[in-house]
């Protein structure tokens, strides 16, 4: 889905997470020929209602976990811990997002400052999510991590040990930034949910080797409690042997929690069994009037909820929202996946959408995992019309969630 989310200094680095920004619904793509409105979706009237969500049964219903707050790696992959806040009514994330391109040289300086401010919110968990790359092409197979662009597993390692050390797990989420696809395409519709490579195998076997593997070495190294094997790869899922077969391999060096996220709207993918967690980037559109009050829009939530816990209850598994949130506009909630809906400064249709999310949530038991903090403060929050909380009044919200 999303990305709007980092504030990098330079133009190129601008546009590569601009690449990242949310998307609309599973079965479509972004369709504007300019970079404006490459993210705008489709339009409500083709996605207020929920589908009818199938399943395959009880083929993933085994043991269902109990993942929660720090708790070890084995101790989330198991189900054995309960972590910081097993006892609290928001299980079983209670987490922000941090969007993360580069290499800082005060790296280690500014992740202790922002892990500080999340912490003082309440919360126990950060989704960790940094860019992968392909060529220009839905049909390429070089899959590879930037080594300027993507952070060194030495970053990620110094991240995921200050996290520790606030008593914080740590979700890490490779998510493929498709900026050159769309670009390639005129903004027409290509993007990571319709990758279609050739040869699938050789993709796949990329994938693995030059990402998912380095990055699970981090649970032997650093603890890494949660990884995220795939992100918005809608096109893909439907490959369940071969993400059987990376899971398998991943699983065979990493002894962490596993999760996929999955855009919203649809089944889950039927490899969801092999996983700990079901993973939902959550940007549903809110069928409520513009200016809508926060019981109109805890209201506009409940038959997304509904849909989310009966993907809950056909796998028997935890459901998690890996990315939630919507920016600071007015009326933003009615497609939350698009970065600039092209209305006024609202921080207070941000902060009353944090609100109605977090009420209605929370009877469900679903995680939730703000999208999303830039690894820089935002340098006029009052004036920021994106999704970084930061600084705003919908900050204030996550706090009163977590609390």
């Amino acid at each position: 889905m999303p990305r709007v989310k980092a504030r990098i200094v330079g133009a190129a680095l601008l546009c590569l997470v601009a690449s990242i920004l949310p998307r609309a619904t599973s079965s479509s793509a972004p369709s504007s020929a300019t970079a404006a409105a490459a993210f705008s979706g489709v339009p409500l009237a083709t996605a207020s209602a929920p589908p009818v969500v199938s399943g395959p049964g009880s083929a993933g219903a085994s043991t269902r976990p109990s993942i929660g707050g720090p708790g070890t790696a084995s101790e989330l992959a198991s189900g054995a811990g309960g972590g910081g806040f097993a006892n609290q009514p928001l299980i079983p994330f209670r987490g922000v997002t941090v969007l993360l391109y580069g290499n800082d040289p005060s790296f280690a300086t500014k992740t202790a400052v922002l892990l500080d401010r999340l912490a003082g919110l309440g919360a126990h968990s950060v989704s960790l999510t940094i860019p992968f790359f392909q060529s220009a092409s839905v049909s390429a197979t070089d899959v590879h991590m930037d080594p300027v662009v993507t952070p060194t597993l030495a970053n990620l390692r110094i991240f995921i040990a200050a996290a520790h050390q606030r008593g914080m797990s740590v979700l890490l989420r490779p998510l493929l930034d498709d900026l050159n696809i769309q670009q390639a395409d005129n903004f027409q519709g290509q993007w990571r949910g319709t990758l279609n490579p050739q040869p699938r195998i050789l993709w796949y076997g990329n994938y693995e080797t030059q990402v998912l593997l380095p990055l699970a070495s981090l649970g032997a190294s650093a603890g890494l409690d949660v990884l995220d094997v795939g992100s918005e790869l809608q096109s893909l899922e439907g490959d369940t042997a071969a993400w059987l077969n990376v899971i398998s391999h991943v699983r065979g060096v990493y002894s962490g929690a596993l999760t996929f996220s999955t855009n919203w709207g649809h089944p889950f993918p039927a490899f969801g069994g092999s996983l700990n967690f079901l993973g939902i980037d959550a940007f549903y559109p809110l069928s409520a009037p513009v200016n809508a009050n926060v019981a109109q829009l805890v209201a506009a939530w409940q038959p997304w909820l509904n849909q989310a816990a009966q993907i809950r209850t056909t796998w028997g598994k935890p459901v998690v929202f890996t990315e939630l949130g919507t920016t600071s506009q007015v009326g933003s909630f009615v497609q939350p996946w698009n970065w600039n809906n092209h209305q006024p400064l609202s921080l207070e249709t941000q902060r009353l959408y944090y609100q109605a999310a977090c009420q209605a949530a929370r009877p469900f038991k679903i995680g939730l995992f703000w999208w999303a903090y830039n690894f820089d403060p935002l340098t006029s929050p009052s004036t920021d019309p994106g999704y970084d909380p930061q600084g705003k009044p919908a900050e204030s919200e996550i706090a009163r969630c977590y609390s």
